[in-house]
C-alpha cells in the first residue's frame, strides 16, 4: 500500500503532540506468545517530527453466552514505542513486525506515496489540491 507521509502533519485534538492521523498494521498478534496481545500502529511525533511505530497493549477478554462465544480485548491504557525514526524506515519495520506475528503470505508491503502519478496514495494531500484544481 502506499502511505503519504503528509497525512501525518496534522495535530490530533485529543493529544497535539501526535498527528491525528494514524495507519494500523495489526489489531492483535497470535495468542501463546511471549509478547502481549497489542495492536501496531503509525504516527508521528510532531514535537520530534519522528515517525513511531507503537504497540498498544491489551488484555485478552472472552464473553460466552448461550448464543454465541465473543473474543475481545480491554485496552489497559500502556503504550509502548517499538521504533523512532524516518518515515521509510518506519514502514520497514512495521511491516517486518507484520511478517513476524502475521508472516507474508498475502501481506502487501508499504512504500511511500510519490505524490504525483502512479505512485500516489488515495489520501495524499497533493492529490486532492490536483483533483479540485482540475475540477474548477
Amino acid at each position: 500500500m502506499l502511505i503519504c507521509e503528509l497525512c501525518f502533519d496534522r495535530p490530533d485534538r485529543g493529544n497535539p503532540k501526535y498527528s491525528q492521523h494514524e495507519t494500523d498494521y495489526y489489531a492483535w498478534i497470535p495468542t501463546n506468545r511471549a509478547v502481549p496481545n497489542h495492536r501496531l500502529s503509525l504516527r508521528k511525533n510532531l514535537v520530534s517530527g519522528k515517525f513511531e511505530v507503537y504497540r498498544r497493549f491489551f488484555q485478552r477478554r472472552v464473553v460466552v453466552t448461550a448464543d454465541f462465544i465473543l473474543a475481545t480485548g480491554d485496552d489497559i491504557g500502556l503504550e509502548g514505542v517499538a521504533f523512532e525514526g524516518r518515515f521509510e524506515d518506519a514502514l520497514r519495520f512495521a511491516d517486518s513486525e507484520y511478517v513476524r506475528w502475521h508472516g507474508s503470505e498475502g501481506h502487501d508491503f508499504d512504500k511511500p506515496c510519490e505524490h504525483s502519478y502512479p505512485n500516489i496514495a488515495l489520501s495524499c494531500p497533493k492529490k486532492r489540491n490536483e483533483w479540485h484544481t482540475q475540477t474548477t
